[in-house]
């Protein structure tokens, strides 16, 4: 009796473990993903113009633009997050980010960047952009080779000289197959600002 539950329980441990949010598994080597559960990960370019970070909702960064500084040149404004990562193209080849909300006449996209042992960038890649809640995708594999790469990554943000702000739910290198689901059937955080921030917003 006692060999039996032994084997009995021997086959449930052996039976493989699926993990139902694709693009969520990290179990091979240079598969990337961030649920933006860890904003201090992200860096700023440390220029007059960047964004301010927060996650004010777990699970979510916000990248909020204020209003622009007195002789600022431009029309409208921009600002990025920056991380450097290393991904697997050849199991992951598109990387893709998933934006839930923009503020009015604000915009959102993703640059990656391909840099040599100085910092230079020697090959960059932009997403389309978005104004609206959707995906943002760069073709890696494409854009950048196969294998194990190192990339740097920039979540941007822009939009009026009075103020934008995006909010970004996840980050994560997945296979095609993977994205067409996401696409499909989008996973849904559980996202209810506080009543402060919602009136703020508007």
């Amino acid at each position: 009796m006692i060999t039996a539950l032994a084997l009995v329980f021997s086959c449930v441990l052996a039976q493989p473990v699926t993990n139902p949010v694709p693009g969520a598994s990290a179990s091979a080597p240079g598969v990337f993903r961030d649920e933006m559960d860890s904003p201090f990960l992200w860096g700023l370019p440390g220029s007059a113009n960047d964004p301010f970070l927060s996650s004010d909702v777990p699970g979510v960064l916000t990248m909020t633009m204020p209003q622009v500084a007195a002789g600022y040149p431009h029309s409208y404004q921009w600002g990025a997050a920056t991380r450097t990562v290393v991904i697997n193209t050849d199991a992951a080849p598109l990387l893709i980010a998933r934006v839930s909300q923009v503020s009015d006449g604000a915009y959102a996209h993703l640059d990656v960047e391909m840099r040599d042992y100085a910092g230079v960038v020697v090959k960059s890649a932009r997403s389309s952009t978005v104004q609206g809640a959707g995906f943002v995708s760069v073709n890696l594999r494409e854009q950048f080779g196969t294998g194990l790469l190192r990339v740097t990554i920039r979540l941007i943000v822009g939009g009026a000289n009075s103020g934008a702000w995006v909010d970004y739910d996840y980050l994560r290198a997945v296979s095609i197959a993977d994205f067409t689901t996401l696409q499909n059937a989008p996973v849904k955080k559980s996202v209810t600002p506080p009543v402060a921030k919602r009136k703020r917003r508007k």
